[in-house]
């Protein structure tokens, strides 16, 4: 495979069966990319309260988290509850870990993010150039 795993090492990896990491590394090797079947039968509907439970389990099953390595050593902050918006990735990310950070790199600083929604907002914005932050673009 692709990052040198087996199709066993990545069975397990994934807490799959290895029939179902050999069919998907089958098809996209085959296909180029790897998607599921079309499914000709009806379309499950759910009520408004299975909707609900839904995208609750949905959102407990994510986890967020932000690491800083410097010297090949990473502290791991996880977010305990709540949502992530873009006040608190100020206050809990970018000014107790990246600005210190940022001072001990010095000019050559250059703060690479993801892209999601919490990391773009106008008081985010603000924040990193009202301390001389650069954000790759």
């Amino acid at each position: 495979m692709e990052i040198g795993l087996t199709e066993a090492d990545a069975a397990i990896c994934l807490n799959v069966s290895r029939s179902v990491v050999q069919r998907l590394w089958d098809q996209y090797q085959s296909e180029d990319s790897v998607s599921r079947r079309h499914v000709s039968c009806r379309p499950r509907v759910t009520t408004p309260a299975e909707d609900r439970f839904l995208a609750l389990s949905a959102r407990r099953r994510r986890s967020i988290w932000a690491g800083i390595s410097l010297g090949s050593h990473t502290d791991l902050h996880v977010f305990h509850g709540g949502t992530l918006i873009g006040v608190r990735y100020r206050d809990e990310i970018l000014d107790p870990y990246v600005r210190p950070y940022a001072r001990a790199i010095g000019n050559d600083f250059i703060l690479m993010d993801d892209n999601a929604l919490p990391h773009r907002p106008v008081v985010v914005e603000d924040y990193l150039e009202s301390h001389g932050l650069e954000r790759m673009e």
